[in-house]
């Protein structure tokens, strides 16, 4: 009871909650926007672990799929997914400060910029999906490759509370991306016209959250759900599709695009698609394992 997002309204506890939740985010932002590179991290990092310490449930989670994906050989711990987490959330607060350049944080690859290029101007102005996962700092890779002059959409989800809506918005437009939010009327005409006008259009597919479309695919040693939108649109349109997400370098992360063969989007169907998608999603992950959020619950629930 109390989402916003269906249109309910907060218990007064509720409201007493959201309100002190918020005020304590602004005065975090607030806070961070004064902090350097380095400081920034490190109280990400200690939030991580601060969290990682009140929230049983989301250890236990965590350690849960770890040993899943993983087995017994597990290349990282949950506090360490915590810690990293809290890092790429310390990253992702910097795009508040106009002389950051996400592109200095996360570099679009020379390859990914090849591929990218192709793409588009083989898709005859109508557009690119750009499948990718909640992998580190997905909000830095979306500003770094609209830096290099492409037009980026993202799809995206309403916060509980709207005035996180707005903060989030003002990161992203500030930085090129527009965003289009799920459930919101108009979205799927806006996806449309977005793909029309030539856009890159971000989907995220690995947390799937009410309302969802999504097929039950292997993925990180289970069956999960993963979101099937993209898939369908990309084959029932012939939109080319691209998989892209930050990628591991010497010196940190960089933006990295690999196309899906149109033979592939052509020739199975929208299961197998997925499949394909989440099996290149999952390479990625595993490159990166303390990036991602494992303690998210793989039941199609937000």
């Amino acid at each position: 009871m109390g989402d916003r997002r269906l249109g309910e309204e907060w218990s007064w506890g509720q409201r007493w909650k959201n309100d002190a939740l918020y005020r304590a985010a602004e005065l975090g932002l607030w806070g961070a926007r004064s902090m350097g590179d380095g400081l920034r991290r490190d109280v990400g990092r200690w939030l991580g672990r601060v969290v990682s310490w009140a929230w049983r449930g989301g250890r236990a989670q965590a350690q849960r799929r770890l040993e899943l994906a993983f087995g017994a050989s597990m290349p990282v711990t949950v506090e360490e997914v915590f810690r990293t987490l809290g890092q790429d959330l310390a990253d992702t607060v910097s795009l508040f400060d106009p002389g950051v350049r996400a592109g200095d944080r996360m570099p679009l690859a020379k390859e990914g910029r090849e591929v990218l290029d192709d793409v588009l101007g083989r898709s005859r102005g109508r557009g690119v999906v750009f499948v990718t996962a909640h992998l580190g700092p997905i909000d830095v890779m979306a500003a770094s490759v609209a830096e290099q002059k492409y037009r980026v959409v993202t799809l995206a989800r309403e916060s509980y509370d709207p005035r996180l809506t707005v903060l989030y918005d003002a990161l992203r437009v500030s930085r090129g991306v527009r965003p289009i939010y799920r459930g919101r009327p108009g979205m799927h005409k806006a996806i449309l016209r977005s793909l029309g006008d030539g856009v890159l259009v971000g989907f995220p597919i690995d947390l799937v959250g009410r309302g969802m479309r999504a097929c039950h695919v292997p993925f990180l040693g289970e069956v999960a759900p993963i979101a099937s939108g993209a898939a369908i649109l990309a084959r029932r349109l012939a939109v080319p599709l691209v998989v892209g997400s930050p990628s591991p370098t010497g010196s940190g992360l960089q933006v990295t695009v690999e196309p899906l063969d149109a033979e592939i989007l052509a020739e199975r169907d929208d299961q197998a698609v997925v499949e394909v998608l989440a099996c290149a999603l999952e390479r990625r992950i595993r490159a990166l394992p303390a990036h991602w959020p494992w303690m998210h619950k793989p039941n199609g629930g937000n």
